[in-house]
């Protein structure tokens, strides 16, 4: 049903497309700080980080290889041959189905990229999305979550490389790095676990609490809500409406959706057939109607019609 002609298309999916730097990015959510900074807002909306016990592993495993390839001063490339065997070709069977997952995780990367090439938030390269391409990119949003399978492959792949590893190390060597990169992939997580949700959103949504009630508490109204509002707006009101629905709202003329079309938007929105005691949500400092309350929410305004 995604791919219906009766669903109406999202936008901006360059916006959202994937930093190839976004696989080491904590974005606050891990240990380590934040590899460089977020310039575009929209591009914090695809969390990839590996964790800090992968990267870890991975270092080690490069050191490892490094290692062993100056010793016995074997080629570059002997240590990866030695990878492709053992991963592809050593079962059959097993080569041909990580042969379709790894195919499968590169495509939904590319698919990713938007057709751009964007790297520790510096857009290096970008092109116009062909037509034959558009309606993938017009169904989906955060097209850089679509990277997420191949996260799942690096850090599994990193896992197997290190097992790999085990006949070549000391053991104690070995189980030493392993439970420290264990142990380092659960302080990510309970880190992650004190930021969610982060004390800033809290505090944001009891603000936005006591405004709607402050417009609405003790008062008769209708129910109904209209909007002046534009398309990409309504993403930003999605608790405005919940606490508006939460105080006895039980008609929207236009709210937020997976996907709306910007021209029946465009429709919907206005507060023309508004009546008394009707809610109006309007931009900040644009000029609206009598209102008997109101209150400034985010970049909005709520407003009690008199």
């Amino acid at each position: 049903g995604v791919f219906d002609g009766n669903h109406s298309t999202t936008q901006g999916a360059k916006a959202y497309s994937l930093d190839l730097a976004a696989f080491a990015e904590t974005l606050g959510w891990g240990m380590p700080p934040n590899l460089y900074e977020i310039r575009d807002p929209t591009q914090s909306d695809a969390i990839l980080y590996l964790g800090t016990g992968t990267w870890v592993l991975a270092l080690s495993s490069l050191a490892v290889v490094a290692f062993f390839v100056l010793k016995h001063s074997v080629t570059l490339t002997a240590p990866f041959r030695r990878l492709y065997h053992a991963f592809f070709m050593a079962d059959r069977l097993r080569g041909r189905r990580l042969a379709v997952w790894f195919a499968a995780a590169l495509v939904l990367a590319l698919y990713a990229m938007a057709f751009d090439i964007r790297i520790a938030g510096t857009l290096l390269w970008s092109t116009e999305i062909p037509s034959p391409f558009l309606p993938l990119y017009e169904r989906f949003r955060v097209t850089g979550r679509f990277a997420a399978p191949l996260a799942f492959v690096l850090i599994i792949c990193t896992g197997l490389i290190w097992g790999m590893l085990r006949q070549r190390l000391p053991g104690p060597l070995w189980r030493g790095v392993a439970g420290l990169v264990v142990f380092l992939q659960l302080l990510d997580v309970i880190h992650a676990g004190t930021k969610s949700p982060p004390q800033d959103w809290l505090a944001n949504a009891a603000q936005q609490r006591e405004a709607v009630e402050s417009v609405l508490e003790g008062q008769e109204w209708s129910g109904r809500v209209y909007k002046a509002v534009g398309y990409f707006e309504l993403e930003q009101q999605r608790l405005i409406d919940r606490l508006l629905v939460d105080e006895g709202a039980r008609h929207f003329e236009v709210v937020h959706g997976a996907r709306l079309d910007p021209q029946e938007v465009e429709r919907r929105s206005g507060y023309a057939k508004a009546k008394r005691g009707d809610v109006v949500v309007l931009r900040q400092g644009e000029p609206g109607p009598a209102c008997q309350a109101r209150a400034t929410i985010k970049n909005f305004t709520l407003c009690l019609l008199k």
